[in-house]
């Protein structure tokens, strides 16, 4: 007599991932710049919607829900607003994870004196208006502190927002590359990776994790 063999069961097949290319028209591209205070309105545009992220996002219903943000708040009096940073967001190309050293430095870089960033008024009002203060907390929290109360505290890092909220940029890849390099490097945290690019003519683009 011998044993019946016991059939083994087959392995689950491999869950299929999205794939193929998608083409996308879009109005202009404008120059490949990359650092904020050196970025015009038609490639800020293209970046707030495809490789960087905002600290906020507006929702289908048209509410101003957490992007890399995990919940913020503001005190009794109005005038301070902490904000929280979701902990493991990572920049592409290796730069490390997001932290509070990149937003309040992507912000004073938006800011800065001769910057031609669209956002970089409306950011200054909130941020760095006269009388204001941003302090790091901690590797994860930034405090704005006012002298009075405002209602732009979501508005100026939206996405997408017509191009006028900043997006989240690297603080360790300007200290690595320096100005010229940052301004030729997209580094983002959004689900998207520029590969390849033409001034005003294409942008090519890699899904990254």
């Amino acid at each position: 007599a011998t044993a019946t063999p016991v059939p083994t069961a087959a392995p689950a097949p491999a869950p299929a991932a999205p794939s193929g290319t998608l083409d996308v028209g879009v109005l202009e591209l404008g120059p490949g710049v990359h650092l904020p205070s050196r970025q015009p309105l038609a490639t800020h545009k293209f970046d707030i919607v495809v490789t960087h992220e905002a600290m906020f996002q507006l929702s289908p219903e048209g509410a101003h829900d957490p992007m890399i943000i995990e919940d913020w708040s503001v005190d009794a009096s109005g005038n301070v607003y902490t904000f929280n940073i979701q902990k493991g967001v990572q920049f592409q190309r290796g730069y490390g994870e997001l932290t509070a050293d990149d937003l309040i430095w992507t912000i004073d870089e938006v800011i800065r004196e001769g910057s031609v960033h669209p956002s970089s008024s409306g950011s200054r009002r909130f941020f760095r208006c006269d009388g204001c203060s941003m302090d790091k907390i901690d590797s994860h929290t930034v405090k704005v502190t006012r002298p009075t109360p405002s209602f732009q505290a979501t508005w100026w890092s939206l996405a997408p927002r017509g191009g006028t909220g900043f997006t989240i940029h690297s603080k360790l890849q300007y200290e690595t590359l320096g100005e010229e390099g940052a301004a030729a490097e997209s580094v983002g945290t959004g689900p998207w990776q520029l590969t390849e690019a033409s001034d005003s003519e294409f942008n090519k683009v890699k899904a990254v994790q």
